[in-house]
């Protein structure tokens, strides 16, 4: 890792504010003993370079400096409990029960950095059975059971919750959710090493599965029937997006200098991705401008009869008939697009045709921008 110092002696700096003229005949000055001055410095980029540390080991001559050395630590805390019950009600009444809870947290810290850009999962999951046997008779016996499944998984930002560095920054687009709070993805060229928390987080999960069975079991004779059914339905919200604290990238094309070296072309060299950092100078930018919300649910239902016939002693049949449903998942929020292609597109830009392209269908009034937190304006 490098860390980069307000002069940059040896890397010939432009003024990106003094650059005249059109591409290629462009003309511009210098910093002062390649200096950039105080006032000069972004706002933005000194709140940013809190989150960096300082160099802890001798900068050699020459670049890179490789002057950070950072440990790597992924600590992880885990907790699990389960308990279980069995109850006799009666000789002809059984019951079982049992819960199981399981916890754990695990933090990896950012290699480039260790100080608050690091990534925290966090996992929770817990399961309740509860059931029957029940003796109806000598031949007949009935099982009931309940279950009860949730899986929580949240993988965010070691910021979340505590420090919401996109507002100091004056980002313009707002993170409204606490859960997203964190440091902004600053990618570096050259030899300084990227910062910040990863774009793909957070990413949130909290299933939920409830599920009833019933079985009956019939003896007649020789024939050993057995039927029931299952009931079953899921819960999959989700919560998360890319870039959802926006990447800012920098490299040296603002402190370059440019030389023209002939009607249509010009030479760069010089200029430095610290200089323009600093500058707050960055050349792209991606930022969500919300979360990406779901939840899917869905009903699952089956029924089935079988038998398990003894014919005679050397033969037995086992006959069976099952029926399952399994609806399928609907957003709740009634987010979910369907995308219906006429036919498959040829592998070339620019198709003319537009009874084959794909036809975008949802419910709404039309409105392109319907549910969406934002318009876009031409200049």
């Amino acid at each position: 890792m490098a860390i980069f110092p307000q002069s940059f002696p040896s890397t010939p700096l432009a003024d990106p504010n003094s650059r005249t003229g059109t591409y290629p005949n462009i003309t511009q000055t210098l910093f002062p003993n390649n200096q950039i001055p105080k006032s000069r410095l972004s706002p933005g980029s000194q709140i940013l370079l809190k989150y960096m540390p300082l160099p802890n080991q001798p900068s050699l001559p020459g670049l890179p400096f490789n002057n950070y050395q950072f440990g790597l630590t992924i600590p992880v805390d885990k907790d699990t409990i389960t308990e279980r019950i069995d109850f006799n009600e009666s000789s002809k009444s059984q019951w079982f029960g049992r819960y199981s809870w399981n916890e754990e947290t695990g933090f990896a810290a950012n290699p480039s950095l260790g100080l608050n850009d690091g990534n925290v999962l966090y996992t929770r999951a817990s399961q309740w059975v509860v059931s029957n046997v029940r003796t109806v008779s000598p031949t007949k016996v009935n099982e009931a059971r309940f279950g009860y499944n949730s899986l929580f998984n949240n993988i965010t930002q070691q910021l979340a919750g505590k420090e919401d560095v996109d507002a100091l920054l004056g980002v313009p687009v707002k993170v409204t959710d606490p859960n997203s709070f964190g440091i902004p993805n600053i990618p570096l060229s050259q030899n300084l090493t990227s910062f910040g928390n990863p774009t793909s987080s957070p990413f949130q999960i909290n299933d939920k599965y409830f599920q009833f069975v019933d079985n009956f079991s019939w003896v007649i004779g020789k024939h050993s029937f057995r039927f029931g059914g299952e009931y079953r339905y899921n819960m999959s919200p989700q919560l998360g997006n890319e870039f959802p604290r926006g990447q800012f990238y920098f490299d040296n094309r603002f402190t370059q200098i440019y030389t023209p070296t002939n009607a249509t072309t010009a030479q760069p060299s010089g200029g430095y991705t610290g200089a323009d950092f600093i500058l707050g100078d960055t050349y792209n930018a991606i930022i969500a401008v919300a979360l990406a919300k779901a939840d899917f649910r869905n009903s699952e239902w089956a029924t089935y009869i079988d038998d398990t016939w003894r014919v005679s002693p050397r033969l037995t049949l086992s006959l069976g008939f099952r029926w399952e449903v399994a609806q399928p998942l609907l957003d709740k929020y009634g987010f979910q697009p369907n995308v219906q292609l006429n036919q498959p597109l040829p592998n070339v830009a620019n198709v003319q045709d537009l009874s084959k392209h794909p036809v975008y269908v949802r419910t709404g009034q039309g409105d392109f921008y319907e549910g969406t937190a934002f318009r876009y304006a031409p200049y």
